[in-house]
């Protein structure tokens, strides 16, 4: 198109305004498409701003070779228009940063109760090794399991799911046998599909097969030796295979920060498996991937918004509470960082 615009005299400055424009669009899609989660956002506000600042130049040059009104306005017009367009992309800037500082103040005020609690456990010596004892139990279960990739086996979104249905009241009485006669708390739902194509997109790419918390349940102890009982329960159940993971699974350890990732000082222990029991088998649910979450029933209380931490009873003033909103204000905090 630029060598047929220059056949036809035109001007150079339009031939480079031309070529400029389309490279630029080609570079920005190209980099939009092939990594999108590699700060596209920032990249297309660049390419906007690119756009309308080389339009600028180009005009300019040209305007100020051929001194006409016309290129004149043309050269003002592009002016006024990456004016506005830095105007509206400082206001975004500071409208994102802002956001992202009130997600931070949000789960700051939960995180500091969970800080509270644990506070009390690294204090107490016995519990201290009640902790130790549950990581080290942690460490073996993932050296002893079987070296296979966490990843769905499903050929697509929707067999995942039709899988996941009927596998879920299977592993949640699963989970309630394992459970023992300590009073453990068993509880699980099935991931809803829209929080599973949201999860998809935000952590792993449009990735369904990672998806290995589609099946989840949890189980809730009152004391450290009674969750780490259970995890050697697990460990020692021939129908369930654990998939190897990393130790940043287990935050019941005293070296895990809890503010390294976006869990604001919240502690518990989950676990990647394959539920092989002679029924999965039969219906061919046995390579589906299952979450099972061992939570300690003090810092479940505040996930779930049942308990206040923090003052003295005598308090009189209801301001100075904080309130255990727990997993809503996660939830909000994740989606304002879309996370």
């Amino acid at each position: 198109e630029g060598v047929v615009l220059l056949g036809r005299g035109r001007s150079g400055y339009i031939v480079a305004d031309l070529i400029i424009d389309r490279l630029m669009s080609l570079a920005w899609a190209t980099i939009v498409c092939l990594f999108p989660r590699w700060h596209s956002f920032r990249v297309t506000l660049a390419y906007v701003l690119g756009y309308f600042y080389h339009k600028c130049l180009i005009w300019g040059l040209f305007y100020a070779k051929r001194q006409s009104v016309h290129l004149q306005n043309i050269f003002y017009s592009w002016c006024f228009l990456s004016g506005g367009a830095v105007a509206c992309i400082v206001l975004v800037e500071l409208k994102y940063r802002g956001t992202l500082r009130h997600a931070h103040e949000m789960a700051r005020a939960d995180a500091s109760s969970y800080d509270e609690i644990w506070k009390t456990f690294v204090a107490d010596e016995t519990k201290l090794r009640a902790l130790s004892g549950l990581v080290d139990a942690y460490k073996a279960a993932m050296a002893g399991a079987e070296k296979r990739s966490k990843r769905q086996a499903a050929a697509s979104v929707g067999a995942l799911f039709e899988d996941a249905y009927v596998l879920q009241p299977l592993v949640v009485a699963k989970a309630e046998a394992i459970g023992g006669d300590a009073g453990a708390v068993v509880y699980g739902s099935t991931k809803t599909v829209a929080r599973a194509f949201q999860k998809a997109w935000r952590s792993y790419g449009g990735d369904y097969r990672r998806l290995c918390d589609v099946v989840r349940v949890s189980i809730a102890f009152e004391t450290i030796d009674e969750l780490t009982a259970c995890l050697e329960r697990i460990v020692a159940d021939d129908e369930l295979e654990l998939v190897p993971q990393g130790l940043e699974k287990c935050r019941f350890d005293p070296e895990y920060d809890p503010y390294a990732g976006q869990f604001v000082g919240y502690r518990d222990l989950q676990l990647g498996a394959r539920f092989r029991s002679e029924a999965t088998r039969k219906q061919g649910l046995d390579q589906h991937v299952v979450e099972i979450q061992l939570h300690l029933r003090v810092f479940e209380a505040i996930k779930r918004g049942h308990v206040t931490v923090g003052l003295p009873v005598n308090t009189t003033n209801l301001a100075d509470w904080r309130m255990g909103s727990g997993h809503r204000t996660y939830v909000s905090c994740r989606n304002l960082r879309c996370s």
